[in-house]
């Protein structure tokens, strides 16, 4: 199998999951497989899970089957050729058998970002969220801090969803503030659909005063939807970095935020 590291902003797309009738990540990188494979029957990649409508990731895994040989290098330009700007393959590595994607992957770091100007840059419009209302940074701060350890977040997933093991464990919640940019970092093991944009929507509640900072013990103990806050939009969010050591996620410490994410390459 091949194990392709991406990078890719999610603008224009509905996620990575494939679905019928809208452009998505895993659709747009099959059919860039296809051609170099030269098949119209290759099976989808594995993702190393599903992002949202307008997602962005910094670091993103997906596994490819080797249909046939090909230098990871080579499979490396080759798809960089084929794909839209706006994903890249980082790098590409050969590896014996095939595993799903999600197996390589022991937790996750998520970045939401925010920004509090009145008037909000045109160049900035797809890659934050915009709040033209004063937010209160501290009582997030205390906010935040209830979501470390493992807990059941059924209260933070979104309605639609079958899902029914709703608990997660959060090693690392903090909030970095630079200038108007507030940067939201939680690093856990796992994530249902929606969390961290209702986690993050829920902050802003806090921010606004409608939500005590310490209420959010009872909001996860409730399990229900309606407790939290509100689902902020995908534009706002990033993959930012994937942990395939357990050993590393635990111990893991965000990046201070620089908008140099935004132009770096891992």
């Amino acid at each position: 199998m091949f194990i392709l590291r991406l990078s890719f902003r999610g603008t224009g797309f509905h996620g990575w999951q494939m679905q019928v009738g809208v452009p998505t990540i895993q659709q747009t990188l099959r059919t860039a497989i296809e051609r170099i494979f030269d098949t119209d029957q290759f099976p989808n990649p594995s993702g190393c899970g599903r992002t949202d409508e307008g997602v962005h990731a910094i670091d993103f895994i997906a596994t490819v089957k080797a249909a046939r040989d090909i230098a990871p290098d080579n499979l490396r330009m080759g798809l960089n050729t084929l794909l839209p700007r706006s994903i890249r393959v980082l790098s590409v590595e050969r590896r014996d058998g095939y595993r799903d994607a999600r197996t390589l992957v022991a937790g996750k770091h998520y970045r939401y970002i925010i920004c509090r100007t009145e008037v909000l840059s045109p160049f900035l419009d797809d890659l934050v969220w915009q709040s033209r209302y004063p937010l209160d940074v501290e009582p997030m701060r205390v906010a935040v801090a209830h979501l470390v350890g493992t807990h059941d977040f059924k209260s933070f997933q979104a309605s639609n969803t079958d899902v029914t093991e709703t608990v997660r464990t959060i090693y690392h919640a903090s909030l970095q503030e630079r200038g108007p940019v507030i940067a939201i970092d939680i690093i856990g093991d796992g994530f249902l659909k929606h969390m961290m944009r209702i986690l993050c929507g829920t902050l802003v509640g806090v921010a606004k005063g409608r939500i005590a900072p310490d209420d959010l013990p009872a909001i996860l103990a409730a399990r229900d939807r309606s407790r939290a806050g509100e689902t902020l939009p995908g534009k706002g969010l990033y993959l930012y970095r994937l942990f395939e050591d357990e050993s590393l996620l635990r111990s893991a410490e965000p990046e201070i935020f620089s908008p140099d994410i935004l132009w770096k390459c891992r």
